[in-house]
């Protein structure tokens, strides 16, 4: 028997170079000699073969040391990777497939191989849900384009969009159309995600350019009064104009545009004549002049709601309403150069360009663009916020009005020339089906 001793002195001579082998005391009686004695070798591992085909076994899928019969699906052991051990497999649980020829098992294992796995069900039902998703955000900016309820995606859209599939293309419309989420709910988050993106876009082109600033109000139903703001600003397309936000007003409000309705008035009526619309015209722009000088002197008893702010207007906020001073001195070498420039003034005198709205203008004489391109940007007209009013109106209709108009996205989607990055916001979502 071997002793701790002896053991120790078997591990030390081990470590010495006595690799594969170990120590075992001598059982002869009166020997005390200990007799190296060979290691147990490594089990040996079976390889497949194709011929195993023929008896209908391939190697497991997901550990080829192991054999798997095509007819049950059983995985056997490696020691069975023997054509005996197969055979008797096939013959004892497979009796009347036994006699079949290898091409009916080459058939099994083509479909075998050919089976979609749960992962690549799964893949393609994640891949068709993604497309649905950026399918249903491209709808919902559609039916916010065109001013349409929400719920006339699952109620129109949807439908025809089935009867498209199924008639057209011969597949089956349900297992697509349901990946599409249209339903009234998932059409208005849509619209609100599209229109606060276009809202961070915007705000970002703001923060780094000069812009113009329109405000407008106006009166719906019930003598509820909301405010348009819209903003232009110059890109590489030239001038370009969006709504910035949309407000309810508390109380009616008054401004300059009071007095041109005054002036409206005075010339609409049965009783009004040639006569007296030229006194009325002739007397306004008399009383422009007024308000001119009364505005350069900062007397704003004429407009209440400029005087209510007048502490926080600077000079500069003036200037397009008053007289300017005489071009600046920097800018006058400048002016002469433009002047003189001939490829400008070709330009100019061809009346296909604008030649402020030009890059070499930009670049070439940016003194001068960072005076111009203010007047450049200015709103020549209304009638942005009229067409702003207009599609309030159609959205306002007896069928939707419950829609609140400023705090949902409807408004700035059906206006804006912007497009929302739709596959980002389908990114922050995880796929689901219609609901």
């Amino acid at each position: 028997m071997l002793t701790k001793k002896g053991e120790k002195e078997g591990n030390r001579e081990r470590d010495n170079g006595g690799i594969g082998w170990s120590w075992k005391s001598c059982v002869n009686h009166g020997c005390t000699n200990k007799h190296p004695m060979p290691a147990p070798s490594k089990k040996m591992c079976r390889q497949y073969s194709v011929e195993y085909l023929s008896y209908g076994f391939i190697p497991t899928p997901h550990n080829e040391t192991k054999p798997m019969c095509l007819i049950c699906m059983d995985v056997l052991s490696n020691d069975s990777m023997k054509p005996c051990k197969l055979k008797i497999h096939l013959e004892k649980k497979h009796t009347r497939e036994k006699d079949k020829p290898v091409e009916y098992f080459k058939k099994l294992r083509d479909d075998f191989q050919a089976r979609k796995t749960v992962s690549q069900l799964f893949n393609n039902k994640v891949c068709k849900m993604s497309d649905g998703l950026l399918a249903s955000y491209g709808i919902s900016k559609i039916i916010a384009k065109t001013g349409k309820p929400h719920n006339v995606g699952e109620t129109v859209i949807l439908p025809a969009v089935s009867v498209i599939i199924s008639s057209v293309m011969k597949q089956n419309a349900s297992e697509i159309t349901n990946s599409i989420p249209l339903s009234n709910s998932s059409v208005s988050r849509r619209i609100d995600e599209m229109a606060e993106d276009v809202e961070k876009q915007l705000i970002a082109h703001l923060q780094v350019k000069q812009f113009a600033l329109q405000l407008d109000e106006s009166t719906l139903r019930d003598n509820e009064a909301i405010l348009l703001a819209y903003v232009r600003f110059n890109n590489n397309e030239g001038p370009k104009e969006e709504m910035i936000f949309a407000r309810s007003l508390v109380t009616d409000t008054k401004d300059i545009f009071e007095k041109l309705n005054s002036l409206n008035k005075q010339l609409q009526g049965k009783d009004s004549d040639l006569i007296s619309s030229k006194s009325a015209i002739a007397a306004f722009l008399r009383k422009l002049q007024l308000y001119k000088n009364n505005i350069r002197r900062r007397a704003f008893e004429q407009f209440p709601c400029l005087a209510s702010v007048s502490s926080d207007l600077q000079d500069e906020d003036l200037a397009l309403y008053v007289n300017v001073a005489d071009i600046d001195i920097s800018l006058q070498e400048p002016l002469i150069e433009l002047q003189s420039d001939e490829i400008m003034r070709a330009k100019f005198k061809d009346g296909k360009y604008n030649v402020w709205k030009t890059n070499d203008v930009v670049t070439k004489y940016p003194l001068l663009w960072d005076k111009a391109q203010l007047y450049v940007i200015s709103f020549p007209t209304s009638y942005l916020v009229e067409s702003g009013f207009s599609r309030v109106s159609q959205l306002l209709s007896k069928a939707r009005n419950r829609l609140d108009i400023v705090k949902r996205g409807d408004l700035r989607l059906s206006l804006t020339s912007m497009e929302p990055d739709i596959k980002k916001l389908a990114e922050q979502h995880q796929p689901q089906g219609s609901h």
